[in-house]
């Protein structure tokens, strides 16, 4: 089982089931076991996170937590930048705080590193509040993955035109 916080319309079932064609399994048994939720406003992702995460942990049993381009709605210019520090700390407290109870794998996603400035230095908020960053860039041939705090990297040859890609899945640009 799999939850998908998103936070930035990018968890699509559509594209999850068409891989699920490609790969031969069965689509509706396969979004059976995903719970996808969507907050379109800090606040909303707020609550979600600090209210409602919990219970859908404990109705899903999820193995993995997928929070959808969590950074994206801190930057909203409506949102005053220490009130944005403020949030970005507390969601990371309690995303932690629940993955370890549970035991989750927990992967936050962004849209590409220009998305991720520092203007508001939540950047450097979400980098000191995760174990491992890792960047992924992608051309036809290969994809190049770097774990940044490890300072370390390997390369995906893509070899096969039916070898899906990261970027199938939304997680590289």
């Amino acid at each position: 089982n799999v939850v998908c916080i998103d936070g930035g319309m990018c968890t699509d079932p559509y594209k999850i089931s068409q891989y699920a064609r490609k790969m031969e399994i069965n689509q509706r048994k396969l979004l059976e076991h995903v719970f996808i939720s969507r907050a379109f406003t800090v606040y909303q992702l707020t609550t979600l996170i600090q209210e409602r995460l919990e219970d859908i942990i404990l109705r899903n049993k999820p193995q993995v937590l997928i929070v959808g381009r969590f950074p994206l709605l801190f930057f909203d210019s409506d949102v005053p930048s220490k009130e944005a520090q403020v949030l970005v700390r507390n969601n990371l407290h309690k995303i932690k705080e629940l993955t370890t109870k549970y035991s989750l794998v927990t992967v936050f996603t962004n849209s590409g590193s220009s998305v991720l400035s520092n203007s508001r230095n939540i950047r450097n908020i979400l980098f000191d509040g995760v174990d491992e960053v890792v960047l992924m860039k992608q051309n036809d041939l290969v994809t190049r993955v770097d774990a940044i705090k490890k300072g370390k990297s390997t390369t995906i040859l893509n070899l096969s035109k039916e070898q899906l890609r990261l970027c199938d899945f939304g997680l590289v640009m």
